[in-house]
């Protein structure tokens, strides 16, 4: 994990900077040492571990990059274990639910009505206003379905993306107008949390003001920045679950109905075939 190897090029330049090396100079060559592979995958920029690696390398003032090395060689971001394999699950079994009608569809549109619609034929009957209203709009119900899943989908990769805290996330339509409120904070919140000892006073809101007052105070930074973003992490969350919750809900109401209008067009045929021998 990069958040591993990010941490040792910060241990190691501890370790090894001097009077004589600057901090900048003393990271950018660990980063380049073969031996951070032993703690995983490189440190890269579009990751938030990549921009804290370069926001403190172009620290200009000595004594802050020091001080900022000094915190992120302990800060613990990876041992937040976010587990979405329930979501992974429904998602999983909404594809298949909407495989199985998309099955089932083709099926009736191509063998079972064809079938009926010459049985009216031969009896001279027209065919239920029901069916015929059903096969006009069947492919924009198909269509509707498969938007929603698209949908699903968007939503629940951004999701996930917002636990790697990858570059541009906040830049995305899915992030600016599908996410909830409750979401976007609490994420919004963890960055400012973790950017704190390279930006230092740049932000003017809450958490930066008070993050400002630990550091010129006696408190200890890294232990209050640690217990901030676990309290954030939690809210962040339970607001991605309840969403991703709701949507699922909507979405198996959706294919409910769906699959009830189905049915009900399959069966109505053969009660009318009754009715008319």
């Amino acid at each position: 994990m990069s958040w591993s190897r990010f941490r040792y090029i910060c241990r190691k330049a501890l370790s090894e900077c001097n009077e004589n090396e600057s901090i900048k100079a003393c990271l950018e060559r660990i980063e380049s040492e073969p031996e951070g592979s032993l703690y995983g995958e490189p440190v890269k920029l579009s990751s938030l571990a990549g921009r804290l690696l370069n926001g403190v390398i172009n620290i200009e003032d000595e004594d802050q990059a020091r001080k900022a090395v000094l915190i992120y060689k302990n800060l613990r971001l990876d041992d937040v274990q976010v587990q979405m394999s329930r979501f992974r699950r429904v998602f999983a079994y909404l594809v298949v639910v909407i495989a199985v009608f998309y099955l089932v569809l083709g099926i009736y549109r191509t063998k079972i009505i064809p079938t009926f619609l010459e049985s009216y034929e031969v009896f001279e009957a027209s065919a239920p206003e029901f069916i015929l209203s059903f096969l006009s709009y069947s492919a924009n119900l198909s269509a509707l379905l498969i938007m929603l899943l698209l949908l699903v989908l968007f939503v629940f990769i951004v999701i996930n993306k917002l636990f790697k805290f990858e570059r541009y996330t906040e830049d995305g339509m899915v992030f600016k107008y599908l996410l909830s409120a409750k979401i976007k904070q609490p994420y919004r919140n963890l960055i400012e949390i973790i950017q704190f000892p390279v930006e230092l006073n740049s932000s003017g809101g809450v958490l930066g003001s008070h993050l400002g007052n630990v550091y010129s105070g006696k408190m200890d930074l890294l232990t209050e920045m640690q217990e901030l973003i676990n309290l954030e992490m939690v809210k962040l969350v339970a607001a991605c679950n309840l969403q991703l919750k709701a949507i699922a809900t909507v979405m198996g109401v959706v294919i409910t109905v769906c699959v009830f209008f189905l049915l009900y067009s399959v069966y109505m045929p053969l009660f009318a075939a009754g009715e008319m021998v």
